[in-house]
């Protein structure tokens, strides 16, 4: 059952966020194409990072994650109502603090935009803080939202906390298109808030019609909340050690040429697109699977979806590596190389792209094992394992970039997260006790011989094809998409042929969903 319910919940978050995906981007482009590469649109995205950047310093950001499997237990173990007057207390108590920030960053919203921003001239500056004042009270709803879709996955309801993200953007590019020539960039700020404020009432509209207790109260003296603190003290340090990381590589990669840092961050985004796309989606659906595992004590079952979990992501990612290894400087070419981002560019991007891909597999295991620390509510397991990941990273980067320049730092973060993942994989595994590393072994040998073939596939026939297509940028583009997609029909064809059990429960989930729909 709980097979099913990964792969569905999978397969329905996945299309919406495709969705999702293109919307924004089309979002991204009427703003250019309207207000250009301006003082305007630089004191918009400084805007809309404040509410976001606050409510994760604010640490709201990790309520969610230890909040879940707390409100799963008590809907396991006693019954919805006293679930739900947890709930209820963390949702109200969440709204009443971050409505109250609000309304002091709005008083104070000038200085908050010097903060983030201290080289804005008088106008952009201006701009800025009439903007951010627009934006802030999104805070609340950030939290109560952030909240209630959690609480929507507990229950299995995977569509409609998802669906938020595509209204957001369809309420923002309507608002764009009648708006803009009146209002100007305000079209875009009051098009946010009113985004929000329509998926956040949805969300709200089917707690109604689901007849759920929630109640306007706060009850602060539960034990759930004191748990729930508890909860969230090691998740605090693990996440300013977290945001660390990323300093250091930023603070090596000074030293380095010009663009070195922006390489970096260009790699690091391509390798996040599968990583979000397959291993994120799969960790949000699998949280509330494994803590009703945990609250039920069933370690049995919980190792069975942890294993499966990971196959799933396994399953997707791995082909990922060898297309990045084969056609990784091409999907930079075609994505960047445009203007003054040259060659050159190109080239060092692809040094730190190609030793990050080897970290794939790693960087698409992590937020499952995070879930499961969660689930398990071990999470001083994750700011140790934070805390060794920091140590290693400054020592890899100190001694790497000194041979091997920007691919020594995209080394160094392959190398940490790999180290940083096993040791994760078996704390887990001392937790739940014993994992079927059998099962495992037969499974990556059969998705890795997979990837290598379709890699083969993927090189002869890009290469081929150049032989008669290369000449122009249009030209590459329809070599790229013709190669990925024939690659990946032979990669699962493959995988057809090795009668991978795993993919025949999702394309038969799939069809079901579809089906159903």
């Amino acid at each position: 059952m709980y097979r099913k319910l990964i792969v569905t919940g999978s397969f329905i978050i996945f299309t919406v966020n495709i969705v999702a995906f293109f919307l924004g981007y089309v979002r991204d482009v009427l703003i250019v194409k309207n207000f250009g590469a301006s003082f305007i649109t630089d004191a918009w995205y400084i805007a809309t990072n404040i509410p976001e950047l606050l409510f994760k310093f604010l640490l709201f950001g990790t309520l969610g994650a230890t909040f879940i499997p707390v409100f799963v237990e008590y809907l396991t173990k006693k019954d919805e109502h006293e679930a739900w007057e947890v709930a209820s207390s963390v949702i109200n108590c969440s709204v009443l603090v971050l409505a109250a920030l609000a309304v002091l960053g709005i008083l104070f919203s000038s200085q908050l935009v010097f903060l983030f921003a201290p080289g804005f001239d008088h106008k952009t500056h201006i701009l800025a803080t009439r903007l951010t004042q627009i934006i802030l009270p999104l805070l609340f709803i950030f939290a109560a939202g952030g909240l209630l879709g959690g609480i929507y996955r507990a229950y299995y309801k995977y569509l409609l906390p998802s669906l938020t993200a595509i209204i957001n953007v369809v309420v923002l590019i309507v608002f764009i298109l009648i708006f803009s020539q009146a209002w100007g960039i305000f079209s875009v700020a009051w098009g946010t808030v009113a985004g929000y404020v329509v998926s956040f009432a949805l969300l709200v509209f089917f707690l109604a019609i689901y007849k759920k207790p929630y109640k306007f109260r706060i009850n602060l003296r539960h034990p759930a909340i004191k748990e729930i603190l508890i909860l969230m003290i090691p998740l605090i340090g693990a996440e300013v050690i977290g945001k660390g990381i990323g300093v250091i590589d930023r603070f090596f990669g000074s030293f380095l040429e010009n663009g070195a840092i922006t390489a970096l961050n260009l790699a690091n985004r391509i390798v996040a697109i599968p990583v979000t796309f397959f291993s994120t989606t799969i960790a949000v659906v699998v949280f509330p699977v494994l803590a009703r595992h945990t609250a039920a004590n069933d370690k049995k079952d919980f190792s069975k979806t942890l294993i499966f979990s990971a196959k799933m992501s396994l399953l997707a990612i791995t082909p990922c590596i060898a297309g990045i290894i084969v056609l990784g400087k091409s999907l930079i070419r075609v994505l960047f190389e445009h203007g003054k981002f040259g060659v050159e560019a190109t080239e060092i991007t692809w040094q730190a792209l190609f030793f990050l891909s080897w970290g794939l597999i790693a960087f698409s295991l992590r937020p499952i094992l995070a879930r499961a620390c969660y689930a398990l509510k071990k999470n001083w397991m994750l700011f140790r394992y934070e805390l060794i990941g920091f140590t290693l990273n400054f020592v890899l980067d100190y001694i790497l970039i000194k041979y091997l320049g920007i691919a020594g730092i995209a080394l160094a973060t392959t190398i940490v997260v790999s180290i940083i993942v096993i040791y994760l994989l078996y704390m887990i595994r001392q937790e739940i006790g014993t994992i079927n590393i059998k099962e495992i072994v037969v499974f990556s040998y059969k998705v890795i011989l997979a990837a290598v073939i379709m890699g083969g596939w993927c090189f002869l026939s890009f290469y081929y094809l150049k032989v008669f297509l290369f000449s122009d940028p249009a030209t590459l583009v329809l070599n790229l998409l013709l190669t990925i997609f024939s690659s990946g029909v032979v990669y699962f064809t493959i995988l057809k042929i090795f009668k991978l059990e795993e993919l025949t429960v999702l394309w038969a989930t799939i069809k079901e969903s579809i089906a159903k729909s």
